[in-house]
């Protein structure tokens, strides 16, 4: 469309912006090959494959990471916990599902020993996570039955090293 000049991304660059990328992966994505076609020639070709959500928990490893998880409403309380935590003189790094004003896209750059991020439910990779805190927004049958949301949810909450908001129950453990 006009907006995103063909990208398929409106307000934020795809990924393929910012690495370089051989000639047969770029014709491969040029077509709209499927993933699996893709990361088939990746592989072919030599070039390393890594999951979204582990190239972003090993950028984010050297922060204290909290991470924001659930089946709806991440990306708002991802941004509104950027911002406090920005305006109390944290400059956290933050790392959204959505594009937040003021900010650069989805990201906001920052120096400070804190990460937030928007992670991930619907493939269950939020489980590669280990993060110092985190807050679960709710779980529905979003991706999967909820019983099945909350077995991850569970696991991935166990993995945090401090404090949890857990807004399926109002609970809130360390």
């Amino acid at each position: 469309c006009k907006t995103c000049n063909g990208t398929g991304y409106k307000g934020r660059k795809g990924v393929f912006e910012y690495l370089r990328i051989s000639n047969p992966i770029r014709e491969l994505i040029n077509k709209k090959s499927p993933t699996l076609i893709i990361r088939e020639k990746a592989r072919e070709l030599g070039i390393p494959v890594i999951h979204r959500a582990a190239a972003l928990a090993r950028t984010l490893s050297p922060y204290k990471l909290v991470a924001v998880v659930g089946t709806c409403g991440k990306s708002t309380v991802t941004a509104m916990l950027g911002h406090i935590l920005a305006e109390c003189g944290f400059d956290p790094l933050c790392v959204n599902g959505a594009n937040v004003p003021g900010w650069t896209g989805a990201v906001r750059p920052g120096r400070g020993g804190y990460a937030v991020a928007e992670v991930d439910e619907s493939d269950r990779s939020l489980v590669v996570f280990s993060p110092y805190a985190a807050i679960i927004t709710n779980a529905s049958d979003d991706h999967y039955s909820k019983a099945e949301m909350d077995e991850v949810f569970d696991t991935f909450s166990r993995k945090c090293s401090g404090p949890v908001i857990d807004g399926r129950s109002g609970r809130y453990a360390w």
